[in-house]
C-alpha cells in the first residue's frame, strides 16, 4: 500500500539528488533524461532501485543506480574518479568534513543553499537539522569553504543499546535499574 508521503519522499530525494547534476565536471555531458548515482548501500538498493523506477514514471528521467561496496571499495572508487572528472551525477562522499571540503574545493560539489532557502526554505524544512548540518560548513570553518549546505542526508538512523535482563541478574546487576549514563553502560 502506497503512503499518501511516499511519493512526495521520492520526488524530494530524486529532485534533490538531480540538482547536483553537471556538479561533477565530468569531460562528458550527462546524457540527457538520465541520472547516473553511485552508492555504497547493499542493504538498500532493493528501496533505492524502487525509488528509482517511481522517479523515472513520474518525470521521465530514468536513474541509473551502481552499487559499490563495502563502503571502502566506493570511497575509493570516488576519489579516483574525483582525479580525472569520471564522477557520476549523484555519489556520496565518505569520510569527514575535511574530505567533503576537498571536493567542495575542487569543484565537484555544489552549494545547495539557494535551493534549500527558495520557497520560503520549503525543502530544508524536509530534513531533521542535525541531519542536515552533516553537510553544512559554516562560516569561518578551517577549509576556506563558502558556508552553505553541500548535500542532503540519505537516511537517519537510530542506535539503540539493549540490556538483556537476565543476563544483568547474572552479573549481579539489578535488571530495574539499568544504566543512565554512558560510564555507568561501561562499567555494568
Amino acid at each position: 500500500m502506497r503512503r499518501p508521503h511516499q511519493g512526495i519522499a521520492f520526488t524530494l530525494f530524486f529532485a534533490a539528488l538531480g540538482l547536483l547534476i553537471g556538479c561533477s565536471r565530468t569531460p562528458q555531458a550527462p546524457k540527457k533524461g538520465e541520472i547516473l548515482m553511485w552508492h555504497w548501500l547493499t542493504d538498500r538498493e532493493e528501496a533505492l532501485q524502487k525509488l528509482a523506477d517511481a522517479y523515472q514514471k513520474e518525470t521521465g528521467i530514468k536513474v541509473t543506480l551502481e552499487l559499490y561496496a563495502p563502503s571502502d571499495a566506493y570511497a575509493s572508487k570516488v576519489r579516483a574518479a574525483a582525479q580525472t572528472n569520471t564522477l557520476p551525477d549523484i555519489f556520496s562522499v565518505l569520510g569527514e568534513n575535511r574530505d567533503l571540503a576537498s571536493f567542495i574545493n575542487s569543484g565537484h560539489i555544489a552549494n545547495l543553499t539557494p535551493a534549500m532557502n527558495a520557497n520560503n526554505a520549503a525543502w530544508k524544512k524536509q530534513f531533521f537539522p542535525k541531519a542536515l548540518a552533516t553537510d553544512t560548513l559554516l562560516p569561518d570553518n578551517q577549509y576556506k569553504v563558502v558556508p552553505g549546505v553541500y548535500g542532503v542526508p540519505l537516511d537517519v538512523s537510530n542506535i539503540q543499546m539493549l540490556y538483556n535482563k537476565e543476563l544483568f541478574k547474572q552479573a549481579g546487576l539489578d535488571p530495574n535499574r539499568p544504566p543512565q549514563t554512558w560510564n555507568e553502560f561501561i562499567a555494568d
